[in-house]
This record gives structure tokens, sequence and C-alpha cells, in this order.
């Protein structure tokens, strides 16, 4: 899919909106992405893997850091591109998330109260269907 070259300047805020699906394109850089490693009560695997997106903002001239909760798929976590994401160490590499926004479901409330207690996080999840390389 196409970028338009006005929307390639601002790679850090590119968000698409589609009329017929509620998606959402995230354009990262690896570099801002926390890896959130956790195991359930009982040590078995998770069906998912969950990653915390950084993003800088301004508010009255001071600069804060807000973090978006991620949720990436299994089956998308093992694939090759995903692990050339978190390993990434590019100064200028970016990667496009693309998923949907939806509130944090209740079981997972509690995680996310506790990362809220020392940073700033948005009330909602953010459920990651593709990952690619943003060219």
């Amino acid at each position: 899919q196409a970028v338009a070259p006005c929307v390639r300047r601002f790679p850090l805020a590119v968000y698409r909106f589609s009329a017929l699906s509620p998606q959402l394109s995230l354009v990262v850089r690896p570099g801002d992405v926390v890896n959130v490693n956790i195991t359930s009560s009982h040590d078995s695997p998770l069906p998912y893997r969950l990653l915390m997106a950084k993003s800088g903002r301004s508010v009255k001239g001071r600069w804060h850091l807000i973090f978006l909760l991620a949720k990436v798929p299994r089956r998308l976590a093992m694939r090759d591109v995903f692990t050339e994401f978190l390993e990434d160490k590019r100064d200028d590499a970016a990667y496009v998330l693309r998923g949907k926004l939806h509130d944090t479901p209740k079981n997972m409330k509690p995680m996310q109260q506790q990362l809220a207690a020392d940073k700033l996080m948005r009330p909602m999840m953010f459920d990651v269907f593709a990952i690619e390389p943003f060219t």
C-alpha cells in the first residue's frame, strides 16, 4: 500500500482510518516499543505477547511520554517479521502495526493499572493483526 509523500515526512503520527472496518495503522520505531514479559499464573505461555508503544506529547511546553498497550497474537509473534521488529536497532527503522483499538478487557485492567502506576497509559488496548516494515 502506497503512502502519500506528505505523510512520509511525519512517520510518528500516521493514522489511517477505514470506513468499512475500524482498523488503525501506527508507524512506530522499534526503539519506542517496550516488550512486557508476563506469564500466566500457571507459568503456561499466554496466547498473546504484550508491548507498550511510547509516544511523546507536549503539554503546556513540557514533554511527556504516553504509553499504549498493544496485544500481539501468538501466531503473529512467532513470525520472523516480529522478531526482526523487536531486535531492530537502526535509528531510521520504522514498522507499521495494523490493528484496532478497543477497551481493555476486565481481566487485564489490574495489570494495566499496575503499569500505569509510574507511567502515563492510554485507557485502551491496541489489538495488532499485522506487522510490516515501513518503506
